[in-house]
């Protein structure tokens, strides 16, 4: 993995405008940065005027995000003139991210962007090496932000990309040489069509040969009020060099017909990805409402799995946890429903699992507001008395998840047709398309597009029972508050979990059960629950209020894989069926990411993920890994 990204060092004008101090250059112009912006970026990639003839969405990049100001200007600029079907697709690569507070005081003069700067301000992702998304606007515009040096990360955007327009930004050739390389002109092709625009501020000579020796037409036009001269330019014709350039990719029509088996989170975040780009699905569920099974429980701990000895899973489930807080703070704004951002304490209970945290906040305290806590600051923030050290993570929240899924598909409730009470035996292939005959022999269809999200039940159809994913039973217990545990603010984990009451109730648990289908509540279960309770936070007065007297149970099932990671996309033995499942007990962290991954693939959109981190998601991926496994036995 490549050194993660830091945070810029700054110093500012008396207008308040920032000044790199590795680069020792301005960021946008002290006087006129927006004119400036609109100047060389908008008008010479003659925009809003294109955006008018876009058919469903308009891909932008840029090299050198900064303050933000050319995303900024141009959504202000699109969500003024653009058609409502259109989305804007922002995608944005910066070596040095600034800090929420530094955008903050950059931000403070641009009053006419205020809408947009404070929801970029909310959203922003941890500083973290790779893509992070952020959709603004309700979903009309999307932005890609790929930290880390851009010679490196632009040979990592999927496939599916086609730029519209490029913007070729950054600190001034001279002073910032190593951005400008013959290898972006080249990767920038890679990703443009015969119809791509390229502006620049610059007009550097080796500059405009570069880009011409890559497939780019350019001209030098008049620059910027003192500015003598910039570039601007369209991509003519494919590199002779280079054999990567690919043809235009053909967006999936709006018209697409596509079918959504199952009724949890991960129906309901893919159900929010296709209703964000205006399209339809439509919704089969085998319940009477949505919600049930793994996604039922009245409270789900929300946090990413951090692993000291897999930095890369660790890398994913951070950039999926920033995503479903996003996702969340979105749905909440539409539709409320009970949850508390009230963090989240991992405790120690033996020496092996202190070790293990104090690696944990040596290795990613800079990609996440971590921080190694002792018992009295534990104590303090849980509201309830500690004996052991822990890792404090602030943005970590509970949520109500079967309220969560209901509220998310109630947000996307104009985007769907719900089937209720039907369950999916069978799907058939029928001229190109797909027909689902439910447990009455009765068949619906044909559709263009069927997602499997359908949790425990996922290898149940015939197009799915060869994946190794396992069903893991889980029993949730619940215990009245009492005045021992009323005083619990934070969720609690270590080889068990506890949340702060809700409706006067504490969670705790789970079960963990292999090799089983049954679905009653078990005595045994509480009581390995309460164990579990018991040795993780053991010494403590307070864990004697955990008893047998009062407990209710939910069970259900998690669809689990080996790696941890989830199962997501196209299944290569059924064309046009897309697979979404394996979320395990992370569900509500990584469903969103996942989902929204999926549907970007499934439309032929850039995706918010690496090429690697793509593929380790793919639903056959275990039968490259076996073939690897055995190639190497042979030799």
């Amino acid at each position: 993995m490549s050194s993660q990204p830091l945070h810029p060092n700054l110093s500012w004008t008396s207008e308040g405008n920032p000044i790199s101090q590795q680069f020792n250059d301005v960021y946008f112009s002290n006087e006129h940065g927006i004119e400036e912006s609109h100047y060389v970026f908008l008008k010479h990639n003659q925009l809003p005027q294109r955006f008018l003839k876009a058919k469903r969405s308009f891909v932008i990049a840029e090299t050198g995000f900064g303050t933000g100001l050319n995303f900024l200007n141009t959504s202000h600029a699109f969500l003024q003139h653009a058609p409502a079907h259109l989305t804007l697709h922002f995608i944005s690569f910066e070596k040095f991210p600034l800090s929420v507070s530094q955008l903050q005081q950059a931000h403070q003069n641009w009053a006419e962007l205020a809408p947009l700067t404070h929801e970029l301000q909310a959203n922003i992702p941890s500083c973290q090496h790779g893509p992070h998304r952020l959709t603004m606007a309700n979903g009309q515009i999307i932005l890609d932000l790929w930290y880390g040096d851009v010679n490196e990360t632009i040979t990592q955007v999927s496939k599916n990309t086609q730029v519209d327009a490029w913007f070729l930004d950054g600190f001034a050739p001279a002073k910032n040489p190593g951005m400008w390389q013959t290898n972006l002109f080249q990767a920038m092709a890679t990703l443009s069509k015969p119809s791509t625009t390229v502006a620049t501020f610059t007009a550097a000579g080796f500059v405009r040969r570069g880009l011409i020796d890559a497939g780019f037409s350019m001209q030098k036009v008049k620059g910027f009020r003192h500015k003598r001269d910039m570039l601007q330019g369209h991509f003519q014709s494919p590199s002779p060099t280079d054999k990567l350039i690919v043809g235009a990719i053909k967006q999936t029509p709006r018209e697409t017909r596509i079918a959504i088996i199952g009724g949890g989170i991960a129906a309901a975040q893919s159900l929010l990805s296709i209703e964000q780009r205006g399209l339809k699905a439509d919704v089969f569920c085998d319940e009477k409402d949505f919600g049930h099974g793994a996604s039922g429980n009245p409270q789900a701990a929300l946090y990413p799995l951090l692993s000291p000895f897999n930095p890369e899973l660790t890398q994913w489930f951070i950039q999926a946890f920033y995503f479903a807080k996003q996702r969340l703070r979105q749905v909440y704004q539409q539709q409320p429903f009970a949850m508390e951002n009230c963090g989240v304490l991992q405790m120690a209970f033996d020496e092996k699992s202190a070790q293990k945290i104090q690696h944990m906040v040596a290795q990613y305290q800079h990609l996440l507001p971590l921080r190694h806590v002792d018992a009295n600051t534990a104590s303090n923030l849980s509201g309830l008395s500690q004996t052991q050290a822990g890792l404090w993570l602030p943005d970590g929240a509970w949520i109500h998840a079967q309220a969560y899924t209901q509220a998310c598909f109630k947000v996307a409730a104009a985007s769907m047709t719900a089937y209720h009470g039907i369950h999916i035996e069978h799907i058939t292939p029928e001229a190109g398309q797909w027909r689902l005959i439910d447990q009455h022999q009765h068949p619906y269809g044909p559709y263009d597009k069927i997602i499997l999200a359908q949790g425990a039940n996922s290898v149940d159809l015939t197009q799915t029972q060869h994946l190794p994913l396992t069903p893991v039973r889980g029993q949730l217990s619940m215990t009245p508050t009492s005045p021992a545990l009323k005083t619990l603010k934070t969720v609690l984990c270590a080889k068990g979990y506890l949340t702060p009451a809700s409706s006067q109730q504490h969670c705790f648990g789970a079960s963990y059960q292999r090799q089983t289908t049954d679905t009653h509540v078990k005595l045994s279960e509480h009581l390995t629950n309460i164990d579990k309770i018991q040795h993780s936070f053991a010494g403590n007065a307070w864990i004697s209020a955990l008893t047998t007297d009062d407990l209710q149970g939910r069970v259900a099932y998690r669809m689990t894989s080996r790696d941890h990671l989830p199962f997501a996309g196209p299944l290569t033995s059924a064309p046009g069926v897309y697979l979404l499942s394996g979320l395990g007990s992370r569900g509500f962290c990584s469903a969103a990411l996942t989902a929204e991954s999926l549907i970007a693939n499934m439309m032929n959109e850039p995706s918010p993920l690496t090429q690697a981190q793509w593929q380790r998601l793919q639903p056959e991926r275990h039968v490259k890994q076996e073939h690897g496994r055995r190639k190497q036995q042979k030799q």
